[in-house]
């Protein structure tokens, strides 16, 4: 069976879940979730290896770090952070050459595989969800879909966005696939995607993907891009528009779940990472002297056998 007749009758399976009774009757009464704070969480990921406890202050925009001082935390100081990000910036330099998200070549419209754990992919802004599925099946799925709820649509169109890269992976059937969506001009996104690499490779998880979706953005135009749309239908469920962007998907007991932004952020942390906050505390000057983070495995973290 060859790519396209696949993603097309996962595509179709996945379209009778989304049109089933049950899942039009539980979107039409769920009550609109609380946003999760995307920043907070990308401030709890660029930090990870280090004892600092980021909390959301006054609002969403205000997120403030903290420290254990003994027998209790308290805010750190402006010179606190300076010191922390300057020698954070000098260990990041030295496991950037090693990020191999950064240094593949990836063809346009296309992928490079460099594990089945670790994809990246280059994408135009006008790639639609449907560009590889021939015209007589994409016929067929908007004929299901006709009449149906614009909510219902882009959550198809979304899942079957993502579907097109799941299948690259040849991994496990239940994986965690965590995107990581930038244009290809954001250099913060180039820092993202070399920390997640990191932490996978330096813990690496059972179960987790990780992909890299770079839109191609020369006049950067991205926020109004088809491929971003498509990607990111609810605006109204974020707490941030900027970028990077963050998806999750997973089959739950043969069903998709997809997490978005803030959300994803906080499964990948809670799920997989969150239990290796301070792994390179020792490294710092600011935390000698104070107790540090355990390591994974109860080994003392090498910058030198970083991967990135």
């Amino acid at each position: 069976m060859n790519f396209i007749k696949t993603l097309f009758i996962g595509g179709l399976a996945a379209l009778s879940f989304i049109l089933s009774p049950t899942a039009l009757a539980a979107e039409a009464s769920a009550k609109p979730a609380a946003k999760t704070n995307k920043l907070l969480y990308m401030y709890r990921f660029f930090y990870l290896p280090f004892s600092v406890e980021f909390r959301e202050g006054r609002n969403q925009d205000e997120i403030l770090p903290y420290v254990n001082d003994g027998s209790s935390m308290r805010l750190m100081t402006a010179q606190e952070m300076i010191q922390l990000d300057g020698e954070w910036k000098t260990m990041r330099s030295a496991i950037r050459p090693k990020a191999l998200l950064l240094s593949t070549s990836v063809p346009t419209d296309g992928t490079a595989k460099i594990s089945n754990r670790l994809l990246s992919h280059q994408l135009p802004l006008v790639r639609s969800a449907f560009d590889r599925v021939p015209i007589s099946e994409r016929v067929a799925m908007a004929k299901a879909l006709e009449g149906k709820p614009e909510a219902v649509k882009s959550s198809f169109r979304q899942l079957q966005y993502l579907k097109s890269f799941t299948k690259l992976a040849q991994s496990e059937p239940e994986a965690l696939h965590f995107f990581i969506v930038s244009p290809s001009w954001c250099q913060s996104s180039r820092e993202y995607r070399m920390l997640f690499e990191t932490y996978m490779k330096r813990f690496p998880q059972k179960n987790f993907v990780l992909h890299s979706i770079v839109l191609d953005d020369p006049s950067e135009k991205v926020f109004d891009s088809r491929a971003l749309m498509e990607l990111f239908p609810n605006k109204d469920k974020y707490s941030h528009e900027n970028v990077p962007k963050f998806l999750a998907l997973e089959m739950k007991q043969g069903k998709p779940v997809v997490w978005e932004e803030g959300q994803a952020l906080e499964q990948l942390y809670s799920r997989y990472f969150s239990k290796y906050r301070g792994h390179l505390d020792a490294k710092t000057s600011l935390f000698t002297g104070r107790a540090v983070a355990g390591s994974a495995n109860g080994l003392e973290p090498k910058l030198s056998s970083t991967p990135k």
